[in-house]
């Protein structure tokens, strides 16, 4: 369903390399600051497109006029997507944020996303937080349950 909202109204629109890489970009930048708004200002050179992300229902704006996805699960799948871009992008943003409990999220919605469209980056991920020696038991007790 989601990869369905993602190809019917960011990949299925004119422009949608430019749409896409503002999601990522806005996406990596929430998970980075662990937020889930963000300033507008910060995408004033890009108005058009965040506006043209906001009128698919792809974005939202805030009370305050912050920035964010019209959904938490909007805003996991997309950097999902962002992960699997790159080979070891999730595990490294994992192992970096082992204290983090908002990195939980993020995590179960990568793996789910990566298992059902590349399995093989799944299991490497998967692999790589597992294995690492100083992972959390909070995460290691996520993993079992996923």
């Amino acid at each position: 369903m989601l990869d369905r909202l993602w190809s019917v109204r960011v990949l299925g629109v004119p422009g949608a390399k430019e749409l896409a890489k503002l999601a990522f970009e806005l996406a990596e930048t929430m998970a980075e600051k662990e937020v889930l708004w963000i300033a507008a200002a910060r995408f004033d050179d890009r108005a058009a497109d965040v506006h043209r992300l906001k009128a698919t229902g792809i974005l939202t704006t805030s009370e305050s006029g912050a920035l964010g996805f019209s959904h938490q699960t909007v805003f996991e799948h997309v950097l999902a997507r962002s992960f699997a871009k790159t080979e070891g992008r999730l595990s490294a943003y994992v192992l970096a944020r082992t204290d983090s409990l908002f990195v939980r999220p993020k995590i179960w919605a990568a793996l789910a996303y990566l298992r059902n469209v590349e399995h093989e980056t799944y299991e490497v991920e998967l692999n790589a937080i597992w294995n690492d020696i100083g992972l959390r038991k909070h995460l290691r007790f996520l993993l079992i349950e996923f």
